[in-house]
């Protein structure tokens, strides 16, 4: 019986320890693929429109990795009619540090879908996201699951955006 206790630790062990390489401390991850995502875009679904502008920022991660790595920062604007739900675009000057932005995906991400969380305030929760490049002029977000936006928040029921969303590229 420890026989096999042994070998399933070693056998599912191993594999989760050591899957994946980690940067070496110091190390600046850049990431020109993000570039076909970045840019103002634009969503309209019936009486809702929402802006986004995407745009691209060598930040810092610490929690023990101290490394600079490229990632893809979103600040929306969300109008249901005439009515303003959600208004962060005109934070869109400000970088990562001072946590504007509704999305931040594409970390070390080189592909036509990159993943990452889009943060709905009204409901106080993020959604876990994937961007996905259709085209030179479209690309499609898709909302996964929803977690607390901060410990000891209470979620409000139901979500402030679309599950799908489709967005036209803007002239800048």
């Amino acid at each position: 019986m420890k026989k096999i206790v042994f070998v399933a630790l070693v056998v599912f062990y191993i594999p989760v320890t050591f899957g994946q390489v980690l940067p070496k401390k110091g190390s600046n991850l850049t990431n020109p693929s993000l570039s076909k995502f970045r840019g103002n875009w634009i969503s309209v679904n019936g009486i809702d429109t929402i802006r986004m502008k995407l745009k691209i920022e060598n930040i810092s991660i610490q929690y023990g990795l101290d490394i600079q790595a490229d990632a893809l920062l979103g600040y929306i604007t969300y109008k249901h009619g005439n009515q303003l739900i959600l208004d962060n675009l005109k934070n869109s000057k400000s970088g990562f540090k001072d946590n504007k932005h509704s999305i931040l995906a594409g970390l070390d991400q080189k592909s036509d879908t990159i993943s990452g969380n889009l943060v709905d305030e009204p409901k106080s929760k993020f959604y876990d996201l994937k961007i996905i490049k259709k085209d030179s002029k479209t690309i499609e977000l898709v909302l996964g699951r929803d977690n607390a936006l901060k410990i000891g928040t209470k979620r409000k029921d139901g979500r402030t955006f679309p599950a799908k969303m489709i967005f036209r590229r803007e002239k800048e």
